[in-house]
């Protein structure tokens, strides 16, 4: 599935299980988003703006319910992949409702999310749903836009050859500027080594950047979505004809 919950205390979740979760009360500094709220006005507007049928919804609670966090990946009628929305909410100030908007490649369930799409809600003041809804919508009116762009690097990283000893070497650097923990660099390298799926066994930087997004799943559920993001800008940072000249 697209949320991972591979860190003790994380649990996937049913959607009732997400909304029994009791909201803590409003304080003079702090206004809590509701679960319900968030899910059902993402419903609504999901429904109004990407009007895609929906292949699949996944929840998750973490820190004793206190995170929450979902995705909902929309059939774009591809066979490799789909648009994805991903969002994420707490009780227990530790994280700020985000919403962000990308690509899921369903032979990995794996999550593809950029930087530069993820909203996020910067303090639960009184008006702090006013914010929320601003968010919401802005980050889904552009998921088209931002799917489109996901897949263009798609595409560009299959056409791109990296041959194994470049694939670690890269592997190793993402590791030394701190896009992957040492515990998931060992995942991204045993993957790259001997790859887990069939679709990915090609030497290319498509393979490769699959196995980092592979690799990001180990760690606490509530930041995945900043590891997904992490690892999408610094991949793609990385020059193509820096790969070519290596390969």
């Amino acid at each position: 599935m697209g949320l991972l919950l591979d860190v003790a205390g994380s649990h996937g979740a049913s959607l009732n299980e997400v909304l029994m979760v009791p909201p803590p009360p409003p304080t003079r500094s702090y206004a809590p988003v509701s679960n319900r709220d968030l899910v059902d006005l993402i419903d609504e507007r999901t429904d109004k703006i990407v009007g895609l049928p929906v292949k699949s919804r996944r929840f998750g609670l973490s820190q004793k319910g206190q995170q929450m966090f979902g995705t909902y990946t929309f059939d774009v009628g591809d066979a490799e992949r789909g648009l994805s929305i991903g969002f994420r909410n707490s009780y227990n100030k530790t994280l700020s409702v985000g919403i962000v908007t990308g690509a899921s490649v369903f032979v990995c369930s794996n999550l593809c999310f950029s930087g530069d799409a993820f909203k996020v809600v910067k303090k639960h003041t009184v008006n702090v749903w006013q914010s929320v809804t601003e968010i919401i919508d802005t980050a889904i009116m552009a998921a088209a836009t931002n799917y489109q762009a996901l897949d263009a690097d798609f595409c560009a990283w299959k056409a791109v050859e990296v041959q194994e000893a470049r694939g670690a070497e890269l592997i190793g650097r993402a590791l030394y500027d701190g896009v992957l923990a040492p515990q998931q660099a060992t995942i991204a390298m045993a993957d790259w080594r001997n790859a887990r799926h069939e679709q990915f066994a090609d030497r290319t930087a498509w393979s490769l950047y699959n196995c980092y997004t592979e690799a990001v799943k180990k760690g606490p559920a509530g930041a995945q979505i900043n590891r997904s993001t992490g690892v999408h800008d610094w991949f793609r940072g990385q020059h193509q004809q820096a790969w070519r000249t290596a390969a």
